[in-house]
């Protein structure tokens, strides 16, 4: 009986430690994923942490380039799209404006 419950101790502690070193290597994985260029279109509209792009009911906090003189128009953007606090950033490499 005790060589039972020390076989199922040692499996539990393998199982730990192989299930947090998957947990840790799926952050890292997670942490490093390289953001890759997209094209939105969207409204430029000011919020309280500045400016953002609304495209398709999503919101986008606007960083690389000051977009203010673009408010409330209509404009294509490319750049990247990361998270921040559970909020997307798209960093502008270009913006043109809609006609």
């Amino acid at each position: 009986m005790k060589l039972v419950k020390t076989l199922i101790c040692t499996m539990m502690i393998a199982l730990f430690l192989v299930a947090g070193t998957t947990f840790q290597g799926n952050q890292a994985m997670a942490a490093g994923k390289e953001a890759k260029e997209v094209e939105i279109y969207g409204a430029v509209q000011n919020s309280p942490n500045g400016f953002v792009i609304m495209s398709e009911g999503k919101q986008y906090r606007i960083e690389g380039q000051d977009l203010s003189g673009m408010k409330g128009k209509m404009v294509t953007v490319k750049g990247k799209i990361t998270e921040e606090n559970g909020k997307r950033v798209i960093n502008v490499s270009s913006a043109a404006e809609k006609e």
